[in-house]
């Protein structure tokens, strides 16, 4: 059961409170929204994933997340969006919506096979850096690359947290990488007067981080 709200309520601080409902919860598959329209948001704005990241301690205060590639393939499939960070750490996020089932299994293996494949690239294999002040310094990609230390990311709406249980002992068969993984639901809310006016709301469900 989701621990979040359905409502979304508006409140005056400097009166009484009257809580009003001005926000309610809505399904992707009631908007009719695709996964694609959820990682092109996360490619314009890769905080909605990785900011509740950054809350529970899996992404270091100074680190800055950058888009990197959506639909790149290093042999194992299509990864959604690739993003890189500022200290050479490369995230995978992979969307799943609650109307496009796919065992949770699946899901999570489906993730860690696209980091295994990113994994035996090599560098030139890889996409040219993003043109920023916060792109990582070369080496610091090598060595990420090297040794793993991906940041892999499964999103989208009403997505099932069991999954993370299930994924425990595939990440244990890679004891020799540094790949953490997290579960981001994406809560869409909207106004009743306005179909197309949307607030995401990020909720991290649940993180796996290797122990080395």
């Amino acid at each position: 059961m989701k621990s979040i709200g359905e409502s979304l309520f508006r409140l005056n601080r400097g009166a009484a409170p009257k809580p009003v409902a001005e926000l309610h919860r809505v399904t992707a598959k009631g908007l009719g929204l695709q996964e694609s329209w959820f990682r092109d948001a996360i490619f314009a704005e890769p905080e909605l994933v990785i900011g509740p990241c950054r809350t529970a301690g899996r992404v270091d205060e100074d680190e800055t997340w950058l888009p990197w590639r959506i639909e790149v393939n290093f042999g194992a499939g299509p990864i959604d969006v690739l993003l890189v960070s500022s200290h050479g750490r490369i995230g995978i996020v992979e969307t799943k919506l609650s109307y496009n089932p796919q065992k949770r299994r699946e899901v999570v293996a489906q993730v860690l096979d696209y980091a295994l494949s990113l994994q035996e690239s090599d560098r030139e294999d890889l996409p040219d850096l993003p043109d920023s002040p916060h792109a990582p310094l070369e080496e610091d990609l090598a060595e990420c690359l090297r040794s793993g230390r991906f940041l892999l990311i499964i999103a989208g709406d009403a997505l099932d947290p069991r999954a993370l249980r299930l994924s425990q002992s595939m990440l244990g068969r890679h004891l020799t990488s540094e790949w953490d993984l997290a579960m981001v639901d994406l809560n869409v809310y909207r106004r009743q007067q306005d179909e197309d006016d949307l607030i995401v709301v990020p909720e991290l469900l649940g993180t796996l981080q290797t122990e080395l």
